[in-house]
């Protein structure tokens, strides 16, 4: 460990391309694993410049994960590796961004038992693994040439893009990311517009990039939240190629208020508006309370005829059986006070079909959504408490963060094609080290008490979770 610490430094000396004992970090890791630029490349004015003047920005990782369900075998996989990305200057607005990742895995279970592996099916691509016996990632995730103006962006290539239904989820060891162009603007005051076209995606756990709605076993679109009844071959059959269209606002209109509107459509299959609220209340003894509030409404333009209206295929239970049309209403409110926030959340989704967002943004994320869970599902109702607690600023830990969430996940029994109901039980602990700028630890643990009927299966396990990063 203490070797590769000492190579990790050097390698940070020569990136920085100086000897400054304390340069300014060129990122800081959030605890949602996004991450903040605080050094990116200036404008330059000749083109041979353009690359002299960029810079490198390293990460070393690994993530592990273990599993242990109820009456059946343990699940684990770690994965090691980390990424590369380079920043070119800016010349006349143009800029070139390129990322290379990998996740080895020396240490993981049996061929066999791949396809059960669960969440640590991140580390690896399974379709390598089952087809060409290779455990090992490398892949240019991000390739892109962003042009900019005073006031907006234009991204073409290979990119992330995170909106209300779309996210690069970076929580394991490669991001999910996307082929196509987006646009983002501050033209309007007080306001973020983005604009995205994407025709292709790549899943954390896929070397190539693929349909962003196009379901064929491990080598498509394979997300836990993936409508499997969209098959490629029924799509290829109907002569539909999908396509992810994105347009989003977020806007400040007064300073405690803040409304964000979002639209995301598969052309000939499905699209959504999603419409957020929330507002900022100062109280009295310090206190601030942030009530908000979430309406997600899903229109079918085809694909219910194609899949049906449950994401497995069974639609025993539902009232349209082939209609995909669906609605989502959450509700929250914040109390904050110094370094703890105290969130309780709902969420309640119609009666209709089940929610599509295989994009790595969540419907129920903020709102009810736990560790590893999917609870958009129709006819599902989702309460949440949730603590965070800043062990810094509590003068507890330096550089320390908790989280405790509790979920209460009620299904709709009468649907076989859903989970059975759970209570789910969350910590998060985040660790930063003042001695060791760009490391971070990252724990979450997580026991999920299934409460099975009928035909349904039991959902119950412990889910352990730890990720190491360095920044350099």
């Amino acid at each position: 460990m203490r070797h590769a610490l000492r190579v990790t430094m050097l390698l940070t000396t020569l990136l920085h391309g100086g000897t400054d004992a304390t340069p300014l970090p060129k990122r800081t890791l959030n605890a949602d694993m996004t991450l903040t630029y605080l050094r990116v490349p200036s404008e330059v004015s000749h083109l041979r410049e353009l690359f002299t003047e960029g810079l490198f920005y390293g990460r070393l990782r690994s993530n592990t994960f273990l599993s242990d369900p109820r009456h059946a075998k343990m699940k684990w996989s770690s994965g090691i590796g980390g990424s590369l990305l380079y920043q070119s200057a800016f010349w006349h607005g143009l800029r070139m961004r390129a990322g290379l990742y990998t996740s080895q895995n020396p240490w993981h279970m049996k061929r066999d038992d791949i396809p059960s592996l669960g969440a640590g099916k991140g580390t690896m691509s399974r379709y390598d693994v089952l087809t060409r016996s290779k455990y090992g990632m490398t892949v240019l995730a991000q390739a892109s040439l962003l042009y900019r103006t005073a006031k907006s962006t234009m991204k073409i290539g290979r990119q992330l893009f995170e909106s209300r239904l779309t996210a690069s989820n970076d929580t394991k060891m490669i991001p999910n990311s996307f082929e196509g162009v987006s646009w983002q603007s501050d033209i309007v005051p007080r306001s973020r517009i983005k604009l995205g076209y994407f025709t292709r995606q790549k899943l954390r756990d896929h070397t190539d990039f693929h349909s962003v709605l196009a379901y064929d076993g491990y080598r498509e679109n394979d997300d836990g939240a993936m409508h499997r009844g969209l098959t490629k071959a029924k799509l290829d059959t109907a002569g539909i190629d999908p396509r992810l269209i994105v347009a989003q606002i977020e806007t400040r209109p007064l300073g405690a208020l803040r409304l964000l509107a979002n639209y995301t459509g598969v052309p000939d299959l499905l699209h959504s508006m999603s419409f957020d609220a929330c507002w900022r209340m100062q109280l009295k003894g310090g206190y601030t309370c942030t009530p908000a509030v979430r309406y997600l409404r899903q229109y079918d333009d085809g694909a219910g005829a194609i899949g049906g209206a449950n994401l497995r295929g069974d639609t025993t239970g539902y009232k349209e059986p082939y209609v995909l049309d669906g609605e989502l209403l959450g509700f929250r409110v914040d109390l904050t006070k110094g370094p703890v926030r105290v969130r309780l959340g709902n969420t309640s989704v119609a009666d209709k079909a089940d929610l599509v967002a295989p994009w790595r943004g969540f419907p129920t994320g903020g709102f009810s959504r736990a560790m590893g869970q999917y609870n958009w599902y129709a006819g599902t109702v989702t309460k949440m408490a949730c603590l965070d607690l800043d062990l810094e600023k509590a003068g507890l830990l330096p550089g320390a963060w908790v989280c405790v969430r509790c979920a209460a996940q009620d299904f709709d029994d009468a649907k076989p094609g859903t989970p059975a109901d759970s209570d789910v039980i969350e910590t998060d602990l985040m660790k930063r080290f003042a001695s060791l700028p760009g490391f971070f630890l990252k724990a979450r643990f997580a026991y999920i008490d299934g409460h099975a009927k009928g035909t349904k299966a039991d959902p119950t396990h412990g889910d352990y979770r730890l990720e190491i990063n360095y920044l350099f």
